[in-house]
């Protein structure tokens, strides 16, 4: 978490590379870290709150901080460890990182009551307000001004939970029925999605790591179903050629493959090679074929070869995930927003010359901002006047069609990300 406050790197990357320098950890150490650190990052104006009002310290050094942010998230979220338990260890864990801390941390932890502020356990709106529901004030003001208070209010309290996890089963190597023969007869619960039936939700991971073995032999794949909304979109016929340009770690790619049972080209474009190794290596276990790989920017790529198709899941501010990734809501900035559509558009403009006539784009993004979104859109059809939306009835429930004829899905929608998405069709 240190490293996470003294710098602006995704919380994701930064993980990742802890549990490569300490590969003796087990599965259920690494969960613990994750989860504390995560909720740390959903509840952090509460952890600052207690601080603020235990503290008279105006200014504290970012080890401190994130000392006491662990001890103080244990005691209000943390029901199973005992209050002396979550102060000790935080104590014992300061001698060693920051002993020059180890009182004042000791003191404020001791005067924390554990069944006193947890805002977002019972509140009025007016509370939530108060405190930006949790989030920062600008993008709070953002939502509400687009989407209006109600679903406002919904989107930021769902970014508080923690989010259930999703499994598409993969028909290239078992069938829906088999994994549901194997959930039931291990007693893991789970839920069906009403619209793409291969997608399965489930609580958490089985102690006995029956999921994690079904995920690495390749009949699983994490996956929201939300993505899988977008890939319906492609009019994949047998032999089509289609580019992901920005495939990286796969997902998209593998489901299309799984959809056309192979029976398509598909190339895989990334700009990152550690991310296209990771593709790669998804594609395999998950049995896709017929696929060749570019590494290459689709900013700048160019190539005579034109496709029936191209997905373009761009790079973006990806505020529909802030409930899997929390550390979205305290890196992210208004600038950020404005990189994201330069080069989403920049992205888009120069796609198009790679599609044949006929040809379609999906243009896709995780992202709930308009800005991000519909205003890429509508300022590319009003200069391209040879490209029109196609329309999706039949494709996509006719409750995520949005007003200009693609979808968009919040992150209030049972477990679903927040995403949007929409089919442009080059007609000459």
């Amino acid at each position: 978490m240190l490293d996470f406050f003294s710098s602006n790197k995704s919380f994701k990357s930064i993980i990742e590379k802890f549990f490569l320098k300490v590969p003796e950890l087990n599965q259920r150490d690494k969960n613990f870290i994750i989860n504390i650190s995560k909720g740390i990052l959903r509840h952090k104006t509460i952890l600052d709150f207690n601080i603020s009002k235990y503290s008279k310290s105006k200014k504290i050094d970012k080890r401190t901080l994130t000392l006491l942010y662990m001890g103080i998230y244990q005691l209000l979220y943390c029901d199973r460890i005992p209050n002396y338990a979550a102060v000790n260890s935080t104590v014992e864990l300061s001698k060693k990182k920051s002993k020059r801390s180890t009182t004042f941390i000791n003191a404020i932890l001791r005067k924390v009551d554990k069944t006193a502020f947890k805002l977002e356990k019972k509140c009025k709106d007016e509370e939530y307000i108060k405190f930006n529901f949790l989030h920062p004030k600008w993008l709070v003001d953002k939502l509400i001004d687009y989407y209006g208070n109600s679903i406002a209010m919904s989107i930021l309290k769902s970014n508080l939970d923690i989010p259930k996890i999703w499994l598409r089963v993969n028909l290239l190597r078992t069938t829906i029925k088999e994994i549901k023969d194997i959930l039931n007869k291990e007693n893991i619960s789970f839920i069906q999605d009403y619209y793409l039936k291969i997608y399965l939700r489930i609580n958490k991971f089985d102690d006995n790591g029956i999921i994690l073995k079904l995920i690495r032999d390749g009949s699983l794949y994490i996956q929201n179903p939300s993505s899988g909304h977008v890939v319906k979109l492609v009019n994949s016929k047998n032999g089509n050629s289609i580019l992901d340009a920005c495939a990286a770690p796969g997902g998209k790619a593998s489901l299309l493959g799984q959809i056309m049972k192979n029976k398509i080209n598909l190339t895989c474009m990334d700009i990152d090679r550690t991310r296209m190794d990771r593709l790669k290596k998804n594609l395999l276990i998950s049995n896709i074929l017929n696929v060749d790989y570019l590494y290459d920017n689709a900013l700048t790529y160019d190539s005579k070869k034109h496709y029936n198709a191209i997905i373009m899941d761009m790079p973006c501010s990806s505020s529909g995930t802030i409930r899997k990734n929390p550390d979205i809501k305290w890196r992210l900035n208004k600038n950020m927003i404005m990189g994201f559509q330069e080069t989403q558009y920049n992205i888009l403009e120069n796609m198009k010359n790679k599609l044949k006539i006929g040809g379609e784009l999906i243009y896709c993004t995780c992202s709930i901002f308009n800005d991000e979104n519909e205003y890429n859109i509508i300022k590319f059809l009003n200069r391209n006047d040879t490209f029109s939306v196609s329309d999706i009835r039949g494709l996509a429930p006719s409750k995520f069609i949005n007003k200009i004829g693609g979808i968009t899905i919040l992150p209030n929608e049972k477990s679903y990300e927040g995403i949007f998405a929409i089919k442009l069709i080059k007609n000459a």
